[in-house]
Parts: structure tokens; C-alpha cells; sequence
């Protein structure tokens, strides 16, 4: 799955409370912002092997989600902004 494929199917899915998209190749730090933007009643969020999430990203699901009550990354390498 790429940004487009993920942006357009959770992105008109507001009311998503648990996300999982382990393992899926080629997703960048703007689709996931615009997922989470997009999801405000994110409740869970996890994301195995994601190599190439952020601290950005990872700074922005914490601020901009207040039902988030878990957040999974293992088994990630976070990269620098």
C-alpha cells in the first residue's frame, strides 16, 4: 500500500478508532499526518517496521490526538528530522 492508496481509504473514515498499517512499504511522514489530522478519534495507532517515521510525526500524533490511548512502534528506527 503508497500514501495515495492509505490517504484515500482512511481519509474519509473520520470516526477510525484503531489504525493499524504494519508493514506497509512506501508510507511517508505527510500521509501519516494527514491520516491522523484526519482521524481525531484515534483511539489506538500501530505501526510495525515503520523504518522511516519521525520524531515529527511521532511529536505530532501525540499532540493532535486526545483519545489516543495507545501508540505501538516496535521494532522501529526513528529517523531525524
Amino acid at each position: 500500500m503508497n500514501d495515495k492508496a492509505l490517504c484515500e481509504m482512511v481519509g474519509s473514515c473520520h470516526k477510525i478508532e484503531y489504525l493499524n498499517i504494519s508493514f506497509c512499504q512506501g508510507i511517508t511522514d505527510r500521509s501519516l499526518i494527514k491520516i491522523v489530522d484526519s482521524c481525531q478519534a484515534l483511539q489506538e495507532f500501530h505501526f510495525v517496521c515503520a523504518h522511516l517515521i519521525s520524531e515529527k510525526f511521532i511529536s505530532h500524533i501525540l499532540n493532535s490526538c486526545p483519545n489516543l490511548r495507545r501508540f505501538s512502534i516496535p521494532g522501529s528506527c526513528q529517523r531525524k528530522n
